[in-house]
């Protein structure tokens, strides 16, 4: 199962936010083919109640743990922006890996917070699929909660 089936289960009031960063090396001054195509997802934790979200970021978890060494490492990430009807944009990665997966537990604030970053296999940057402007259909709201 990929990430997309994790991530999709994951309700609107769980995650806060996401940010996509495109990054090349810091004194580049030509266009380089090292680039660094990441995704970073923040959002709440709930608490242990066996609820899907509970489940869901459990599975984020879990794969943050797999070596590198393991081909179930590398899993297919779709995001898609949901705003207006429209969908935003849709970024699909075919060979994206965990960079970091952190829980933070706070119990003035609720159960606590996670975050994780994924990253694009380096070789394989041209196999990444960005598209926008569609209109949302029926599998994407049932599908995809939290605009997914």
């Amino acid at each position: 199962m990929g990430i997309y089936e994790v991530i999709r289960k994951v309700v609107l009031e769980t995650l806060a936010k996401i940010q996509i960063k495109l990054k090349a090396a810091e004194h580049t001054i030509a266009k380089s083919s090292k680039i660094v195509n990441s995704i970073h997802i923040t959002g709440k934790l709930t608490s242990n109640t066996g609820d899907t979200d509970d489940v869901e970021t459990l599975k984020l978890y879990k794969w943050s743990l797999v070596p590198a060494s393991n081909a179930d490492a590398y899993r297919e990430v779709t995001v898609k922006v949901i705003s207006a009807d429209k969908i935003f944009r849709t970024i699909k990665m075919p060979n994206a890996f965990v960079v970091d997966y952190h829980e933070g537990y706070n119990s003035a604030a609720g159960m606590g917070e996670f975050s994780l970053v994924l990253r694009q296999k380096g070789d394989l940057l041209d196999k990444v699929e960005v598209d926008g402007g569609q209109p949302v259909g029926e599998e994407d709201i049932s599908s995809v909660a939290a605009g997914y």
